[in-house]
């Protein structure tokens, strides 16, 4: 899963997918590389990780269950700036589709989108917004 090999055990000791394991891998990897402080997958509810860039808290979401996803990012939102991370393009176009289908959550989540409150992005986006704010 994304280049990351692991162990099947680790899915069963974690109780997570290794979808997720090697998501939150990848945002350990960025995160190190960058000097960035960030918490433990699942440390706290409504959200994977909480990273702090220049002293500001970004809470991070690992898109994979939208049935996961949407409480989480619809209960974090009113903490600060938080970002969706996904892991491609085509996944994240499919959720701006979901953006449109008129449902309450999506409904919501649109407007926090165009707001800036929460931002869609895939890896290298995310990467890439990292390494700007630390400049």
């Amino acid at each position: 899963e994304l280049d990351y090999y692991g162990l099947s055990s680790w899915e069963k000791e974690t109780a997570r997918g290794m979808r997720q394991l090697a998501f939150f891998r990848k945002l350990r990897d960025i995160c190190i590389n960058s000097a960035v402080p960030f918490n433990p997958l699942g440390k706290e509810a409504g959200y994977d990780s909480r990273i702090t860039v220049i002293g500001q808290d970004m809470y991070v979401h690992l898109y994979d269950e939208p049935g996961r996803v949407i409480p989480n990012l619809l209960s974090s939102v009113s903490k600060g700036l938080n970002i969706l991370v996904f892991e491609d393009d085509g996944e994240k176009d499919s959720f701006y589709e979901y953006l449109s289908t008129g449902s309450p959550e999506a409904s919501v989540l649109k407007l926090e989108v165009q707001a800036g409150s929460v931002l869609l992005q895939t890896w290298p986006e995310f990467a890439d917004m990292i390494k700007e704010m630390k400049v």
